[in-house]
């Protein structure tokens, strides 16, 4: 439900500064817990359905406001104690205080709403989550910003300011022994700085593939999530051997490889020159580089090069960061109603378009609707992973002939 939906909230209801007492009902697809009062939709980090709290308000608008947790006098039913000691403070984990059951649970039922809310679909089946395979102790990199004592932490929630942190129960348990020393001042730092630490040293394996990821370039974070990523978007290609294949952000080649087993042809692209090395060194390494092949260009500019344009492509595969990829490009890119527009030839009679966007559900359908709404009709399966503790989750989302749609999450 969003905000400016249901009744209007009555004359008595609560101002900012107020301090009110409610029962949360429900999560809403930013991670709040939902309340409602005098007609007002109320929402507050850090609460749980069915907690009976004390709640600030903080912002007010005509029909919702903003609340601070003040203090829960009876948990909800899937309230738990967070591991990490820094949560609420640090800005690095939204659900730690719900049970991992039903985080997935929840992101069903939030998948399922922002089908038809923002991605404007009726009757897609939601199948159960396919929850990462450890909840806690999983993440393989991080990033830290160092304060102006030299020592290192995280972002504090909706803040830039810094919380030294010396430990954090989402990290390999190897890399939290690094974390450690970073926060006690015995790395060589300077205030401004950021540093990554990193759980592998040159190369990570996923699955059967083994990846070489320089200084630079990125990798996805939770290497279980990984592996079920290229299972998942595997599943949904279908490749027979004879497809040609366009990917566009291929990174260092986590999909390019595997997808390079299995086609006749693949060709990555890639803006960041570090990840395109890896991704050659990696397609070499795995005695793949004569049926695919890495270039070093940046998307919006590569679709125009006569290579590409004068291709035909039987499947693209798209894997933009979250920033990267907007609903203007989806536009640009894929207008097939208007061929004059297109950017480059594509086989319509196979064409399948699959995209791996690590985002929220939000972020994920508002940026494909310009795709998907003009071509509801030959959407085919979407899937999703996610990311414990954390919003984000990844989605796989195929786009194609047939005429069946579900959510694997």
């Amino acid at each position: 439900m969003s905000p400016s939906q249901g009744v209007e909230p009555s004359e008595n209801s609560p101002s900012v500064g107020d301090v009110v007492r409610v029962t949360f009902d429900r999560l809403a697809p930013s991670g709040e817990a939902i309340a409602r009062m005098a007609g007002l939709v109320i929402f507050t980090p850090l609460g749980a359905p069915g907690d009976d709290a004390d709640v600030r308000i903080i912002e007010r608008k005509r029909t919702f406001a903003r609340g601070q947790l003040l203090h829960v006098h009876r948990s909800g039913p899937i309230r738990v104690t967070p591991r990490c000691a820094y949560f609420g403070v640090c800005g690095g984990c939204d659900w730690q205080h719900i049970t991992y059951a039903d985080q997935l649970l929840w992101k069903a039922e939030v998948v399922a709403e922002q089908l038809v809310r923002l991605g404007r679909f009726a009757g897609v089946t939601v199948e159960p989550c396919i929850p990462s395979p450890l909840p806690y102790g999983y993440r393989n990199h991080t990033r830290l910003a160092v304060d102006e004592a030299r020592l290192a932490g995280y972002r504090a929630a909706r803040s830039h300011a810094i919380v030294p942190v010396e430990r954090c129960p989402v990290l390999e348990p190897a890399l939290e022994a690094d974390l450690a020393e970073a926060v006690k001042g015995k790395l060589d730092l300077e205030p401004g700085d950021e540093v990554e630490l990193r759980g592998w040293e040159n190369t990570i394996a996923i699955g059967a593939e083994v990846y070489q990821v320089s200084d630079g370039a990125f990798f996805q974070a939770n290497s279980g999530v990984a592996e079920r990523l290229v299972e998942a978007l595997l599943a949904s290609m279908k490749l027979a051997g004879a497809e040609r294949v366009l990917e566009l952000f291929c990174g260092v080649g986590l999909f390019t490889v595997p997808m390079a087993r299995r086609a006749r042809h693949v060709l990555g692209v890639e803006g960041n020159p570090a990840a395109v090395a890896d991704a050659k060194a990696n397609l070499k390494r795995a005695g793949l580089a004569d049926v695919a092949a890495a270039m070093a260009a940046d998307v919006n500019s590569a679709l125009r090069r006569r290579t590409i344009q004068d291709s035909r492509w039987d499947i693209i595969v798209l894997d933009p960061p979250v920033r990267a990829w907007s609903r203007k490009h989806w536009s640009r890119c894929f207008d097939w109603r208007r061929r004059a527009s297109s950017m480059c030839h594509v086989n319509r009679q196979r064409l399948h378009v699959i995209c791996a966007l690590c985002a929220t559900p939000a972020t994920s359908f508002n940026k494909c609707s310009p795709l998907t709404c003009s071509h509801r009709r030959i959407m085919s399966k979407c899937s999703l992973r996610l990311f414990a503790q954390r919003l984000e989750q990844a989605l796989i989302l195929a786009i194609g002939r047939e005429t069946e749609f579900s959510v694997k999450i």
